[in-house]
């Protein structure tokens, strides 16, 4: 019974690679991958470890689906998920529960050339998974409604 839960944990960690042009359909090729960190992984950080390795795969820290679709109404968009071309291949993280608002994020994301797009199943953290939270490694309790997130992001 225990490997259904490891092949949703493998989804979840995989790239969506359709979302940005890329159809990954397995883990990246690259020799590592640098975790996303809320707070430090932000555009520095990440072209800090592509100028150290050419073979990372790198990752944004976690962005809420809605922070990004609020920044989009704003104009502020393209500031909020600005990246340098040598950061690539980089992963937009998505954060949420709406699989609407997580495709509409994912296209954004798409189009500002992200080479994938991954949701994030596994921040423990108190704000995101906390008590009555579904964001997060909270959604691991609902399998169904990740499949139902991670579908939405590959179709958008």
């Amino acid at each position: 019974h225990m490997l259904p839960w490891l092949r949703l944990a493998t989804l979840c960690a995989l790239f969506l690679g359709s979302v940005g042009g890329l159809n990954l359909g397995a883990a990246p090729p690259e020799v590592f991958s640098v975790a996303p960190m809320m707070a430090h992984t932000n555009r520095h950080f990440r072209y800090l470890f592509r100028l150290l390795s050419r073979g990372a795969w790198l990752h944004t820290e976690m962005i809420p689906a809605g922070t990004v679709m609020h920044a989009a109404r704003e104009g502020t968009v393209q500031e909020l998920l600005r990246f340098h071309p040598l950061e690539q291949p980089v992963s937009l993280q998505l954060g949420g529960t709406d699989p609407e608002l997580l495709a509409s994020a994912a296209r954004l994301g798409a189009s500002m050339g992200y080479a994938a797009v991954n949701l994030n199943c596994g921040c423990p953290s108190s704000a995101v998974a906390g008590s009555g939270r579904r964001s997060g490694a909270a959604l691991m309790r609902e399998p169904a409604h990740v499949v139902e997130c991670v579908r939405a992001i590959a179709n958008a």
